[in-house]
């Protein structure tokens, strides 16, 4: 009795296996998602260089206590550019105020990497009898524009490292975070070094963005005259769970808040009976220029949901002047604020924010614009 022996696959049977190795990679790829993994594996990168940088600051100083260490005010970053001051790099960075001094200090594409001190860093690690670096570590991504690079700076022989991390693994509040747990003052970006607090405030974030609330206004007919408002206040832009904020900003309509006069303001939780301030005060001066925006940074950015209400205080700093808070263009006030619990929240009391909200009352005065910016 004869058999054939079968030598092949049916039609239908190779069908079936492709489908059934095509659910398998969907699902493969969904569990493992390459492009957080790729993310993961630059942040494990990042963690162990910056770590690499700060021990060889160590060594470089114990080899020899007098090596330059670099410019007091001077931040020096990982990116490449013709210009020493970064200057094509400048509508990515973030602002440094010219009244603290800070510049931003690049190297050439060609000197970058360099460790004599002529690279992105100022230290001549080359020059030392042990040296630890022959290449000056760069971000693995080092990127203007997605705020990706590694900065530097140095004030009294001190120093501090920091970077932002891109998976959502290591970011503040993921599963193995070391932005938020790096005893740093900043909670989005990975800080490493001698002293945490060398960085500009300025420099405590890396890219922004800006939230305005609903317009509002002052009621023409009783105009806000005291001295702190209390404003009821969720982001309204895209970004879904945690995000930071790092500026507090306010528009000077028309121009009432003068050079030389300022305002307080501060970030409130909206959970009644307990309205703590969770921010510290900021105070942003004006200009007496109508149509401006006028802000602060903060020195710890603080986390906050992008998903809850909280409460925006604004007081003035000089309790001899009555402020009025600007109005809006329309200047009726027509659907502010919207229905529901009052979005203004008013107190009498004489002088700058509290540590928790007074008790509140319903006014029928709205404040001005103010918002803030916050980094992710």
């Amino acid at each position: 009795m004869n058999f054939r022996r079968r030598s092949a696959f049916t039609l239908i049977e190779l069908l079936i296996v492709i489908g059934v190795v095509a659910i398998l990679a969907t699902i493969t790829l969904l569990v493992l998602n390459p492009a957080e993994m790729l993310k993961q594996g630059r942040d494990a990168k990042r963690i162990s260089e910056v770590a690499s940088i700060s021990d060889a600051l160590n060594l470089a100083v114990a080899q020899n206590p007098n090596i330059s260490l670099g410019a007091e005010n001077v931040l020096y970053i990982s990116l490449p550019d013709t210009s020493t001051t970064c200057a094509s790099w400048a509508a990515f960075l973030p602002p440094l105020s010219a009244a603290s001094g800070w510049q931003y200090r690049c190297a050439t594409a060609d000197n970058l990497r360099k460790a004599d001190g002529s690279g992105w860093m100022p230290v001549n690690f080359s020059g030392l009898p042990t040296s630890p670096f022959s290449n000056l570590p760069v971000d693995p991504v080092n990127a203007a524009q997605q705020g990706l690079f590694y900065s530097y700076a140095m004030s009294a022989g001190k120093w501090e490292i920091n970077v932002d991390m891109e998976s959502s693994k290591y970011k503040w509040g993921g599963e193995r975070d070391v932005e938020g747990s790096d005893s740093g003052n900043t909670i989005v970006l990975y800080e490493k070094g001698a002293d945490l607090l060398v960085m500009p405030n300025e420099a405590n974030w890396r890219i922004g963005y800006i939230d305005i609330p609903s317009e509002s206004c002052f009621n023409t007919d009783n105009p806000f005259s005291s001295y702190e408002s209390y404003n009821k206040w969720k982001i309204t832009s895209s970004p879904s769970g945690n995000v930071a904020i790092v500026k507090m900003i306010y528009w000077d309509h028309n121009g009432s808040l003068d050079s030389g006069e300022s305002v307080e303001m501060a970030m409130y939780n909206s959970g009644s009976p307990n309205y703590s301030k969770i921010s510290e005060s900021v105070i942003v001066d004006g200009r007496g220029v109508a149509g401006t925006w006028v802000s602060s940074t903060l020195v710890s950015p603080v986390g906050i949901s992008a998903t809850t209400t909280y409460i925006l205080g604004v007081g003035t700093t000089d309790v001899s002047f009555s402020f009025y808070m600007p109005a809006d263009s329309v200047g009726d006030c027509d659907g502010y604020p919207p229905a529901g619990s009052p979005d203004i929240y008013y107190t009498g009391a004489n002088g700058l924010l509290n540590t928790t909200v007074p008790t509140i009352t319903s006014a029928t005065n709205h404040s001005g614009f103010v918002g803030i910016m916050f980094s992710l």
